[in-house]
């Protein structure tokens, strides 16, 4: 496979990646106020809508992890960050690349713009690619990855008999959150260097964190002033 064909591969990745990655943010954004908002969470209450609120909490983690775990997939046949990085660590693809969006300028600023962007991918290169590492076998998050690779088999993507609930267990908040995080960085760098898109995932973020914030203002529980079916407490007679 040449060059040019290979570069063309990792564009349709990294554009499948950023389907990804909104998809991840959206479902994240829709889910904090139903772990972390105390009003929300206490005008719910212990209201019979409550039991579906607890469902469409649970589903929106679920899928979360799903679509976050889909990012660093090691299936041959389906996309993976990893992958990307490592390609684009590659001496002579990165010569390409570097040639290719150089070559798309015209005039004379082509040897100019060419040490620009060749310093620059390589900086943006050097940071997903110490990201990546951060999560593999040797890494300081593999333990991180391990787990949540194991939550993932047995629980979200099969559901096997004996359920590994300690993998469960430390699928934490603070853990998943740097993960996600990290995630994120990884994507709008690999944007930048394969689409040559500057593109800010906390701009997207915050779109999906005021959609949410506008659309659990107005959840509530039966028993709570304001919902449709709200009746009176009824005072037990003396």
């Amino acid at each position: 496979m040449d060059y040019g064909t290979r570069i063309a591969d990792l564009e349709r990745q990294i554009d499948i990646a950023l389907e990804e990655i909104t998809l991840v943010i959206g479902l994240h954004e829709s889910w904090k106020p139903m772990a972390y908002d105390e009003a929300l969470i206490d005008r719910m209450g212990t209201s019979f809508a409550t039991g579906t609120f607890s469902v469409i909490r649970r589903a929106l983690r679920r899928e979360m992890l799903m679509a976050l775990m889909r990012i660093w997939d090691d299936d041959k046949r389906a996309i993976s960050i990893r992958r990307i990085v490592s390609a684009l660590r590659e001496p002579g693809l990165f010569d390409a690349l570097v040639r290719l969006r150089a070559e798309a300028t015209t005039g004379g600023f082509q040897i100019i713009l060419a040490e620009h962007i060749e310093s620059n991918f390589r900086e943006r290169i050097e940071r997903v690619g110490q990201l990546c590492d951060k999560y593999e076998s040797n890494g300081i998050a593999s333990d991180v990855m391990k787990r949540l690779v194991i939550f993932r088999n047995t629980s979200l993507a099969h559901r096997q008999k004996e359920a590994r609930t300690a993998a469960h267990r430390s699928a934490k908040d603070e853990a998943v959150e740097a993960f996600y995080l990290d995630t994120r960085t990884i994507v709008e760098d690999l944007m930048h260097v394969v689409r040559s898109t500057a593109i800010d995932m906390k701009d997207t973020a915050q779109v999906y964190g005021l959609y949410a914030r506008f659309f659990w203002e107005a959840v509530r529980g039966e028993r709570t002033l304001g919902h449709p079916s709200y009746r009176e407490p009824v005072t037990p007679s003396v």
